[in-house]
């Protein structure tokens, strides 16, 4: 009985505190300051607030559409710079991947040639892996979960000059060392056994002959 209340302990332990895989969102991160008008761009392509790539808001197909807070306002956006982005999660995370938001325009210098490292592991985004004119989400999977409380994002433009980089979101997929609540399957088949101990310990304090 011993060991079958032991099991059954450390069964619920599992699921109760298992990480799950899902998006892990940063609670902050610094970037290079964004670039616009000053280095040739029709607009400001700046970070208002400092949380435009982590807001949830996307971008449309047409960069320079205003979906209600000015014309590219959901872009964010490098000429000269090859930005560095340190993302904090506020607590240990495992990422084993990323999602970037980007933009492609040809015609207006907007290209997606990357050379990446996060935490080290190298990455890179081709020049035709999103339709041109076109807004799309381009997912990087690292060979080895980036484990910690921050990761640094760093991107280099490979095409040698007149390339503009635009980012709306920038998303992570991992898992945190938050708890979660046992799904209803698993609570399911715990609780037969949880009654029986019960069961059992309410027979061993009972007298005898009961």
């Amino acid at each position: 009985m011993e060991r079958l209340i032991a099991s059954l302990a450390c069964a619920f332990a599992l699921f109760a505190g298992a990480s799950h895989a899902a998006t892990v969102t940063p609670l902050s991160y610094v970037a290079t300051p964004a670039e616009g008008q000053a280095q040739g761009g029709s607009f400001n392509y700046f970070d208002d607030g400092g949380r435009q790539l982590i807001d949830g808001i996307f971008g449309g197909n047409n960069w320079q559409s205003d979906l209600g807070n000015g014309p590219a306002q959901e872009w964010v956006g490098w000429l000269i710079a090859n930005p560095v982005i340190t993302f904090d999660f506020g607590s240990q995370v495992s990422i084993t991947g990323m999602i970037l938001g980007m933009n492609r325009d040809s015609s207006a210098g907007i290209h997606i040639d990357l050379a990446g490292n996060a935490n080290g592991q190298l990455f890179s985004i081709g020049p035709n892996d999103l339709p041109d004119d076109t807004r799309g989400d381009l997912s990087v999977t690292f060979a080895q979960a980036l484990v910690g409380s921050s990761v640094i994002v760093s991107l280099v433009d490979t095409r040698q000059s007149g390339a503009w980089l635009f980012l709306d979101e920038i998303q992570f997929v991992g898992t945190s060392s938050t708890a979660v609540v046992p799904v209803p399957g698993a609570l399911a088949l715990m609780l037969p056994g949880l009654a029986l101990i019960g069961l059992v310990a309410r027979r061993r304090r009972a007298p005898a002959g009961a």
